[in-house]
């Protein structure tokens, strides 16, 4: 749980720009694509790294609704 507010606070000190931002969003949206993939081939990967990446998309989309509510 530490993990998670760190990674938000991380984040929003950084002030990344929309593009920035939306990549990084694709970024984690692929990622949690080739591990859903991975879960379907029957693959070992850990668990905790699809919740941990479903999160993290859920930040950076507050923070870029947050951004745009506030220009």
């Amino acid at each position: 749980m530490l993990k998670k507010k760190i990674y938000f606070s991380e984040i929003k000190k950084l002030r990344l720009d929309d593009l920035k931002l939306d990549n990084k969003i694709i970024d984690l949206k692929k990622q949690l694509f080739f591990l859903k993939i991975q879960i379907a081939t029957k693959q070992k990967i850990k668990l905790h790294m699809i919740k941990q990446t479903k999160q993290q998309i859920a930040q950076l989309l507050t923070l870029k609704t947050f951004y745009n509510n506030n220009k």
